[in-house]
């Protein structure tokens, strides 16, 4: 290792110790002005308080969003605890997520409760998510297959919408920025005894920069990717839901679409290419309010992703979903959820796949008991796959009071992943398709502490992950199964508020490892961080938040190294009275020159970052 990697290295622990000696302090302040009424749906699917849960999860409040319009929902995600992230550069740009330090097709992303991503990738377009749209986000790490089959293995993430809100509100806002950064929304909310409607519209686009950059002096090669120009990004999205109430029961219908224009490198000979794609999401859903100790809940929809990749190839899934949930309650402190599900894969588009289908139907139960200092929580479910046979996974949870504010917690629950169409049908010529591959399979063991006051929180989780039958690409870049991935981590957070000011910081220790072959997991660090500070005085909010990522490798044989580093965002917002704020937010205020990964293996490219950048907003809302 080279004194600049081993002087780096130093430089990120430094600054990573530092988050983690601040994340106890927080544990240990007190204050009478906060309080966590929070509502977590995700963990359990159904509502229950944050302060209830057992599951190891994060709400992103709708303020946290409406504060980081600036941003793209990938960057957000990247503030979260036990989030790792990867962009290939400039806005819109393809994206993954690292739950946990598992593989990116192993977060299961819902959207308002729909299902939503490509069969053929297996992963979501979360970089066409604008936040505009975004109401709140649920993030739940560990398994959770047990409630929704396959792709849970590090976790859920759930989006729900500004249309979906529950609230009567009118907003609008208006950004401009640097590489010609232009954002504008505008949304509607009405709701009563009878009726609930929303309407949500935004549009975003900016010039961009570079998405690939060079390295060094090296001459440039035939077959590289850079291209010296600006790569652009254009999104228009629209979300709408109407809704008609009687007594305790609901109908409702709801749509959404994101069309997304997306410019990016792919070497001189194809300067201006594009990718275009679009997002669709619509369907009905209904409640029946209490029928005696039994409440129903179902939901009929389709969700559809369309890409044209800009080299003729054409990509579309059709994903249509239905659930029907019956909600029990038992008495004596406990509750059950009961739930069919049905969900139809069609992927069609110019690209010939031999399979073209595949039908999984499922069956589950979710149970909970709360009686003095006890608390459990368990998950059954049967999914029935045309392709691959059927799956059983369950989940156990069990929370003890030690003292008041203090709970001990420990789970236990296995996961699942069905192979993409890619992964088995691809036709090539690169990365063919292997039709052999056989799902993943994950058990997962974690035991931790939560701490809980008046106006500070702290957790401690500790987790073992082990994933089978694990699905990699092989030289020729064709996935294959290649036995086994350990992944075993400890995550510490905390936040606190006394006074005008709120604190937050976590910090993640992970150690995400190829058991056969005691090699790092590609794009996955040892270690990360973040502290945020937020201060408030009358009509002015200032806020700021240091993020740090160790090292990483982005080559399954750990020879190509990804310097670790730290970023520095600020923001100063002031209300100006009659709804309206205005906001100036700087982005890495330090301008450390970073790169997420390099491209295709090149040493000479690497995956751009924007550097110092800044955004000024005007905005106005009535709620």
């Amino acid at each position: 290792m080279s004194s600049i990697a081993r002087s780096r290295r130093c430089r990120a622990r430094g600054l990573l110790c530092s988050l983690a000696g601040l994340s106890w302090p927080l544990s240990q302040a007190l204050a009478a002005d906060f309080k966590d009424d929070a509502v977590l749906v995700t963990a359990t699917r159904s509502p229950r308080p944050v302060a209830t849960a057992l599951a190891d999860s994060s709400v992103i409040s709708r303020e946290e969003v409406a504060a980081a319009h600036h941003l793209q929902l990938i960057d957000l995600l990247a503030r979260q605890p036990g989030v790792e992230v990867l962009d290939q550069g400039g806005p819109g740009s393809v994206s993954a997520i690292f739950l946990r330090g598992t593989n990116s097709q192993h977060t299961l992303i819902l959207v308002d409760g729909v299902r939503v991503g490509s069969a053929t990738t297996g992963t979501a377009a979360i970089e066409h998510i604008p936040l505009a749209q975004i109401d709140r986000i649920e993030i739940v790490r560990g398994p959770a297959s047990a409630l929704y089959g396959s792709d849970a293995i590090g976790g859920v993430i759930q989006i729900f919408t500004r249309s979906q809100a529950n609230r009567s509100a009118a907003q609008a806002s208006a950004g401009f920025g640097r590489y010609g950064q232009q954002q504008y929304s505008a949304g509607f909310n009405h709701s009563d005894e009878r009726w609930q409607f929303g309407l949500q519209v935004s549009h975003d686009r900016s010039s961009g920069f570079s998405a690939i950059r060079r390295l060094g002096n090296t001459p440039p090669a035939p077959f590289d990717s850079f291209v010296p120009d600006r790569d652009g990004y254009r999104n228009e999205s629209a979300s709408g839901r109407l809704a008609y109430r009687w007594g305790g029961g609901e109908v409702a219908v709801f749509a959404a679409h994101t069309s997304a224009l997306r410019e990016f490198d792919a070497g001189t000979a194809f300067r201006g290419i594009e990718s275009d794609q679009k997002l669709q999401r619509f369907g009905i859903s209904g409640s029946s309010g209490a029928l005696g100790a039994l409440a129903l809940r179902w939901q009929v929809a389709r969700a559809t992703d369309d890409l044209n990749g800009g080299f003729g190839g054409i990509f579309r899934t059709t994903q249509d979903q239905f659930q029907v949930l019956g909600d029990f309650g038992l008495g004596a402190g406990g509750s059950a959820t009961l739930g069919l599900e049905h969900i139809r894969q069609q992927v069609d588009g110019t690209v010939t796949f031999t399979v073209r289908e595949r039908d999984v139907s499922s069956a589950f139960g979710a149970w909970q008991w709360d009686v003095g200092r006890h608390h459990l929580q368990a998950s059954a479910r049967h999914d029935s796959n045309s392709q691959f046979g059927a799956f059983n996974s369950g989940s156990a949870s069990y929370g003890f009071d030690l003292a008041p504010g203090l709970k001990w917690v420990a789970s236990a629950g296995n996961a699942f992943r069905m192979p993409s169409f890619n992964d088995l049908y691809n036709p090539g010529p690169f990365a063919t398709g292997n039709p052999g591959l056989t799902p993943e399979r994950a058990v997962n063991l974690e035991t931790g502490l939560r701490f809980r006051g008046e106006a500070w929180d702290a957790s401690l989780t500790l987790f073992r992950n082990r994933i089978r039958d694990l699905i990699q690409l092989a030289a020729d870049f064709s996935p294959v199964n290649v036995g086994e991935a350990e992944i075993r981590g400890a995550a510490l957070q905390g936040s606190m508020t006394f006074g005008s000011t709120r604190l937050t910081s976590s910090i993640d220790l992970q150690d995400p490892e190829d058991a056969d072959t005691g090699l790092r997991l590609r794009y996955r660090s040892h270690v990360s961080g973040r502290l945020s500070a937020t201060w408030t005085s009358g009509p002015n909010r200032v806020s700021g938040i240091v993020r740090a990522q160790g090292d990483r490798f982005d080559d399954a044989a750990n020879t190509r190294s990804i310097p670790g580093y730290a970023t520095v965002d600020v923001a100063l917002e002031r209300a100006l009275g009659s709804g309206w704020s205005a906001a100036l937010r700087v982005v890495d205020l330090m301008d450390r020159d970073h790169f997420t990964g390099y491209v295709f293996g090149n040493r000479n490219e690497v995956f751009a970052t924007p550097g110092r950048s800044a955004f000024l907003q005007l905005r106005y809302q009535t709620e």
